[in-house]
């Protein structure tokens, strides 16, 4: 009978995997497979803010998941799993999807190639030069902006609002828009901290729209998860210093 074994980098027959996990991973592939060295890259999916807080990208955070979410494109890897059969180890190729969106995706991206079909030099043709892009090429990059529109805007600045087709809803301001209203909510304003944790996650996205109207927020539901559990365990959250 096969008994899986769980890979890591302390096992005899996995070599460490030494990429740093900040980096994205490379878009060429052999076989219709990206690069296995990269298949740990960006992982965990981290929700917590980070330092750059430039108002144009999406979200420049980690985000590799296993999990389909938000604009996120799909790494194919062959890699190797052992398996335990009746005492010897024997290794089987397995298939991994990793799903992950481009860090430098910007609005000003989007909005440029709604407005005169620019087509950022991240996504090159499927086929250029005797290589296969995958998964960022001109081909995904018109799925993914095809999910969005641009509406006019009066008596504004701007002209026009970068929305998301389905619901209408204009793209948040900032990709740290969810958590710093709600912390600020939290902190600032009178509001009942124990409504807020019994209602859920639910309950922290409508406290938000409440506060900020209804805007599209990239990964809302993973991020208001995460918010709601840290206001359950963290007591940097707790109000007037309750333990």
């Amino acid at each position: 009978m096969l008994s899986p074994f769980v890979m890591h980098s302390s096992h005899p027959f996995v070599p460490p995997n030494l990429f740093p996990r900040y980096l994205n991973p490379t878009n060429i592939t052999k076989r219709g497979f990206n690069d296995p060295q990269e298949v740990l890259l960006g992982f965990p999916l981290d929700l917590h803010p980070i330092l750059d807080h430039h108002d144009d990208l999406m979200n420049p955070r980690r985000n590799a998941s296993l999990l389909r979410h938000d604009l996120a494109l799909p790494y194919y890897y062959e890699t190797m799993e052992w398996f335990d059969l009746e005492g010897e180890w024997i290794p089987v190729p397995v298939v991994r999807v990793v799903y992950c969106r481009d860090r430098d995706l910007r609005k000003s991206e989007i909005e440029a190639y709604l407005i005169n079909g620019t087509i950022p030099a991240r996504y090159p043709p499927r086929l250029s030069r005797g290589a296969v892009n995958e998964p960022m090429n001109e081909d995904s990059w018109k799925r993914l902006v095809r999910r969005f529109f641009l509406r006019e805007v009066f008596n504004s600045r701007i002209p026009y609002s970068l929305c998301k087709r389905s619901t209408g809803f204009p793209v948040q301001s900032h990709y740290l828009h969810f958590e710093e209203s709600l912390w600020m909510q939290v902190a600032v304003c009178d509001c009942d901290y124990n409504s807020l944790t019994e209602g859920g996650p639910a309950q922290l996205i409508a406290e938000v729209n409440n506060k900020t109207g209804r805007v599209w927020l990239l990964d809302i539901k993973r991020r208001a998860a995460l918010a709601w559990l840290r206001m359950l365990v963290g007591p940097d959250f707790k109000k007037n210093g309750e333990a």
